[in-house]
């Protein structure tokens, strides 16, 4: 019960927390996050053994143009590699894609405390590129989604952020696939308007 008591008064110490010099007009936002995910999947009756694999890397970057609203733009590189046993030939197969996507993004702080609440959307052009033994195919489509979440600022200038995220992306001729789930990045801001110090006060000769 101490433990939980300690946890709670932290949670609320963090909330009260006054954030000075945080999301206001003119700084400079970039940011980061990244997801990885693997799955197995094997059951010899039905004849089936499938691993999955995938890793997402998604910098960011944004302005803000007004008080806690930040426009810019976002790209992201994943990998993901399905490898699965095909029983009736006796060997693994496996299929590589590769995804580049880049597009603007809008995103807005809640708050005025050290944990804030943010909410973002993206829409991107995507890239894919697909290797399935030994051949090549590309497809270009189009991406969409956005995601919700809490950031910490640790001090002024740089936050951590978790949250839940949707995503829907199209290919020409395949069918729509969405994708959700949680991702953890940081958050990194400039201060664009800091003004430099004067060294020598004009009005004073300097000493020969």
């Amino acid at each position: 019960m101490k433990a939980i008591k300690i946890l709670i008064l932290l949670a609320f110490g963090f909330w009260c927390a006054e954030a000075t010099a945080q999301t206001e007009r003119h700084k400079v936002m970039v940011a980061g996050s990244a997801d990885m995910w693997w799955q197995g999947t094997g059951d010899k009756k039905r004849n089936q053994d499938v691993r999955r694999f995938l890793l997402n890397i998604a910098p960011s970057f944004g302005y803000f143009v007004i008080n806690n609203l930040a426009v810019g733009g976002r790209y992201s590189f994943g990998i993901s590699t399905v490898r699965s046993y095909n029983f009736s030939k006796n060997r693994y197969e496996a299929v590589s894609t590769f995804t580049s996507v880049i597009g603007p993004l809008a995103k807005y702080y809640i708050g005025k405390k050290a944990l804030k609440g943010f909410v973002s959307a993206q829409a991107s052009y995507v890239v894919q590129t697909v290797l399935r033994r030994g051949n090549v195919t590309n497809k270009n489509g189009f991406n969409t989604g956005g995601s919700a979440g809490l950031a910490y600022f640790i001090n002024p200038h740089v936050a951590i952020e978790t949250g839940a995220f949707l995503t829907a992306s199209g290919f020409k001729g395949d069918l729509p696939t969405t994708r959700g789930g949680i991702s953890i990045g940081f958050v990194v801001l400039l201060d664009t308007k800091r003004t430099t110090p004067t060294l020598i006060n004009p009005s004073t000769p300097a000493d020969n």
